[in-house]
Parts: structure tokens; C-alpha cells; sequence
């Protein structure tokens, strides 16, 4: 049977199949094999599973013991090589989360398996999987993405939301990196939440940091990513601050901002810090219990909450600090929260909530 000259296929088939097959229609065992091209037992069985490659060498011997020329026996090899790539770049295309990638406008749908592979290359601007796992395969392992309780992440769904994060990031221009200026403005940070609209706030936070050298970008994540909030530098050195309003309330949102803002300031490495922050969760990365502690006491300073232990926090009590403080009340009473000041339960209608319309988060 003749194959299409344009087939493809998407599987590989080691040389070795083609070798036992010859040497079961001549009788011959590997044995024969063996002694005919010099090699032992254990090369003989790496050479037909295909972990061997097919040498000059071994290929003039197969031309002389099995027949067909030696060219054939290394293109034989080649081609199971190119397919072994081919089948790889399939199986890791296919472990994306590409119909979410497709639904939410960042690739565009594939006709056959062949363009899905090309789409997925050229959303991670990679030549295939280990282009891809050098960049992005650490992302969990490094520890800075901590393991929800309620939903299990994966590192492909994450890494698709780091890469739409930084192609829209790549678009934002800054001025030079000035620790000592951002830090001067977390007080008008702390006052942006206020707003109601979360589409103005943001907006005035990607200017203000963005005049001190850090670009924001909001990107809602793909099913299967259950972040908060990243910080990095990109490929360029620049800081880049990312958020995915993952609760959908105002108390989230800005304890994260203030997060990844602690992390530029207080570990300015060229670590990537993917935080995934839960209500009462502990954590025993040292930095991230820095970036915690920063955070809190930005929107409201530690000795305000530790004075508030035992006493009576009522509805005026979260608007007299909001006042005070320029923060907002949904902010005050999501601290008091963690501290166990007030329970989770208690206080919610002060919180702001937000919902998705497209890529664009407004509040409710």
C-alpha cells in the first residue's frame, strides 16, 4: 500500500518495527541481529524502541544484513525523529486549555491538529514543549503558586494567563523603574479603591504606576487558573504587575494589587511571583508572608486593626476608618476579616462586588 505524499502522521513508529518485521519474515532473531551488527543485547533493544539512533555505521550493516539501502535506514531513523517531535508538540497542544484560549479571543481556531499545533506556537511565541516548559514549566514548582484548597490549577491554563498578560503588557509603555516614588504613592493607591467602578480605578492605577515604572495589566484567567494576582520582570527588565480580579469583590482585588506591589518593592529579583491569595490561608514562603504583612498594612497600618481586638465593630465603626483612612469600607472589612477581628460573615454588604462582561469588570 502506497502512502499520500502529503500525509502526515500523528503517531511515531520507531525504525525497529520495520527491522522485526523483516527479520520475522527472513526467521532471523535480534540474535542474529546482534551478531550482525556488532552491538549487544541491551544497544540491540534501545536501537528497535528507537532511543538508539539509526548511525552511518549501523545503517551500511542493516543495508547488508536486511537489505534496502543504507540511505533508506537513515531516512527510516530521521523521519521517526521528526515524529517523535510532531507527536511531542501534539500531545502538549493538546494539554492546553485551547478552547477557553479560542472563546476568549487570544487564538484563533484551528482547522486540524497540524494548525493547532502552529496556533499554540504562536500564542507562546515557542517552537514546541520544551521551548515552552523552559519558560513556563517552573511556574508551580518554584512554590510562588500555592495550591488552592477548592479548585486544582494546572500549569498550562496558568501559563496561557501569564503569556495573554504579557502580550498586553508588552503594549503599555513606562517611565524608567523608581522604587522610592511608588512606594511615595501607596497612599494615593490606597485611595483609588474607593472608586466604585473598577474599570476608572484600575485605569488610574495603570497610569500612576506606570509613571514609576511598573505596568498593570487586568486579564481574566482561563478555566483551570486560579490566580490572584502575578509579579515579574519581562524579557525587556521592566516590572510587570498582573491581576485577574479572582473573587470578584473589591477587598480581593486590592489586597492583591498591594500584594504584588510589596513583592517589586521587597524582593526585586528576577523571580516570578504567581500568587494565588486565599481568605485565611497560611503560607510558609518567607516572601510571601512578607508581601501579606506589606499589603495589610499599606490599606490600613497594623496598629489600627490590633487596636480593634475585643472591641465592638459595627457598620460605623468599618465607615469611620474608611473616612480616616481613605480606604474603602469593602478594603477594611476584608483585613479585619483575615485578622479575625470580625467574622467572615459578618460585615459582607460593605464589600464591593464585580462581575465580568467580556474583558471588561464592573461592579455589580
Amino acid at each position: 500500500m502506497t502512502s499520500t505524499p502529503d500525509f502526515i502522521p500523528r503517531w511515531a513508529s520507531a525504525p525497529g518495527r520495520t527491522i522485526l518485521d523483516v527479520l520475522d519474515r527472513r526467521s532471523q532473531s535480534t540474535q542474529d541481529l546482534c551478531a550482525a551488527l556488532h552491538i549487544s543485547d541491551h544497544e540491540c533493544d534501545a536501537l528497535l524502541d528507537g532511543r538508539k539512533a539509526i548511525t552511518v555505521e549501523i545503517a551500511n550493516g542493516l543495508s547488508h544484513f536486511l537489505g534496502a539501502s543504507s540511505s533508506f535506514w537513515l531516512a527510516r531513523d530521521m523521519q521517526y525523529r521528526a515524529d517523535v517531535r510532531r507527536t511531542a508538540q501534539d500531545e502538549w497542544a493538546q494539554s492546553l486549555p485551547v478552547n477557553d484560549l479560542v472563546h476568549l479571543g487570544w487564538m484563533k481556531r484551528s482547522s486540524d491538529w497540524k494548525q493547532q499545533i502552529a496556533n499554540c506556537c504562536d500564542f507562546f511565541e515557542v517552537d514546541g514543549p520544551e521551548a515552552w516548559n523552559d519558560r513556563y514549566g517552573g511556574v508551580q514548582d518554584a512554590g510562588t503558586l500555592r495550591t488552592s484548597r477548592a479548585i486544582e490549577g494546572s500549569v498550562q491554563a496558568v501559563s496561557s494567563w501569564l503569556r495573554r498578560c504579557e502580550i498586553e503588557a508588552s503594549a503599555i509603555p513606562t517611565s524608567d523603574w523608581d522604587a522610592g516614588k511608588l512606594e511615595a504613592n501607596l497612599g494615593t493607591v490606597r485611595g483609588l479603591t474607593k472608586h466604585r467602578q473598577p474599570a476608572s480605578s484600575l485605569v488610574q492605577l495603570r497610569d500612576l504606576l506606570a509613571a514609576v515604572g511598573v505596568v498593570v495589566v487586568l486579564v481574566r484567567p482561563p478555566r483551570g487558573a486560579p490566580v490572584s494576582g502575578a509579579a515579574w520582570r519581562d524579557r525587556a527588565g521592566r516590572r510587570v504587575l498582573a491581576l485577574t480580579a479572582r473573587h470578584l469583590s473589591d477587598d480581593h482585588l486590592w489586597f492583591t494589587v498591594m500584594h504584588e506591589i510589596g513583592h517589586l518593592l521587597l524582593h526585586g529579583s528576577a523571580a516570578t511571583f504567581v500568587d494565588q491569595i486565599e481568605d485565611g490561608a497560611a503560607t510558609a514562603d518567607w516572601r510571601e508572608v512578607e508581601a501579606n504583612a506589606f499589603a495589610a498594612n499599606a490599606l490600613l497600618p497594623e496598629v489600627v486593626r490590633k487596636g480593634l481586638r475585643g472591641q465592638r465593630v459595627t457598620r460605623q465603626t468599618i465607615l469611620g476608618l474608611s473616612v480616616q483612612h481613605g480606604v474603602a469600607p469593602g478594603v477594611v472589612v476584608g483585613l479585619l476579616q483575615h485578622d479575625e477581628v470580625v467574622g467572615y460573615h459578618q460585615l459582607n454588604g460593605l464589600k464591593r462586588r464585580y462581575a465580568w462582561a467580556g474583558d471588561v469588570l464592573a461592579a455589580k
